[in-house]
């Protein structure tokens, strides 16, 4: 007599997409969405650009917060303090090469 193999059936497990397991998290919302903004390509333009006017409004003001809070002048002193300040020109006079004589 041979001894009896046992037999394990495998789970075979679908891996979901990304896209299914956001359709499953949002309950079926997202595809709503998608269906809403595909339907009225006008609309959801003006609401991104509305969106991007907002972003804009708020990150410059919060800009502008930031730049007023800083004093200036004791930056500019720290960041002298902390590094050497060094300075290269060159400053050349060339003799204009036009035809035309000045008067005198």
């Amino acid at each position: 007599m041979s001894p009896k193999k046992k037999t394990t059936k495998k789970k075979t497990t679908k891996r979901k997409s990304r896209a299914e397991t956001i359709e499953e998290s949002t309950g079926g919302g997202l595809s709503e969405l998608v269906k809403k903004f595909v339907a009225s390509p006008d609309q959801a333009l003006q609401k991104i650009s509305s969106t991007t006017n907002e972003l804009r409004s708020a990150l410059g003001t919060e800009m502008k917060k930031y730049l007023d809070e800083i004093d200036l002048s004791r930056e500019i002193e720290r960041i002298l303090e902390k590094y050497d300040f060094e300075v290269q020109a060159t400053i050349r006079l060339k003799k204009k090469k036009s035809a035309s004589k000045s008067k005198k």
